[in-house]
This record gives C-alpha cells, sequence and structure tokens, in this order.
C-alpha cells in the first residue's frame, strides 16, 4: 500500500527521505524513482538499507535507470559518526556541494 503523501517535485528539486519508518522512506523514494525528476533522490540510511530498497524496487518493476538515481546513504563522504548532529552536518554539506553555484 503507498502512503506517500503526493508529491510536487521539480527537475532543480532535492528529495531527501529520513524517517524513523522505513515503510514510508520506501514509498517516497518509490514514488519519486518512478517519476523520474528532481535533481538529487537521497535515502537516509545504511548500505545494507540501500541493497533491501534496490532488491525491492526492482522487484516493483523500476528499472536499472531509475534505481542509478537513488543516493543511499546521503552524507557528504569523510564526515564520520552517528550522532545525529555529525549526520545532520554531513547531509546539509552534501546538499550544499550539490546545490551550490560554481560561479
Amino acid at each position: 500500500m503507498n502512503t506517500a503523501p503526493s508529491l510536487l517535485i521539480h527537475n532543480a528539486d532535492v528529495v531527501a527521505s529520513m524517517n524513523d519508518r522505513h515503510d514510508l522512506d520506501f514509498d517516497i523514494i518509490e514514488a519519486v524513482l518512478r517519476r523520474g525528476d528532481g535533481h538529487f533522490n537521497g535515502l537516509i540510511g545504511s548500505q545494507t538499507k540501500r541493497a533491501r530498497f534496490l532488491h525491492r524496487l526492482a522487484d516493483r518493476g523500476l528499472s536499472p535507470a531509475q534505481l542509478d538515481r537513488l543516493t543511499c546513504p546521503i552524507g557528504l563522504g569523510g564526515i564520520t559518526g552517528k550522532a545525529p548532529e555529525v549526520m545532520a552536518v554531513a547531509i546539509v554539506a552534501q546538499l550544499l556541494a550539490l546545490t551550490s553555484d560554481p560561479a
């Protein structure tokens, strides 16, 4: 059952799903990847969560190209730690790096 809310997303938008409910994360990510838009489609979680989600999404018919649009785990590499404040800084740093004007 899809519990994701209706999403209004544009090509330049950033989506980062960071829920404490894996079922809601899954529904949001599935909806976003099926749409094919969004500049960045991120999911907080481990490599194990990524592998589980990719397997389930593939079973639901998403193509390899659609699956390639998922970034998980999210957060700028090199910033380590699992404390919420460290993870928040790593995620914001990655999003800033993606959306910053290089000029």
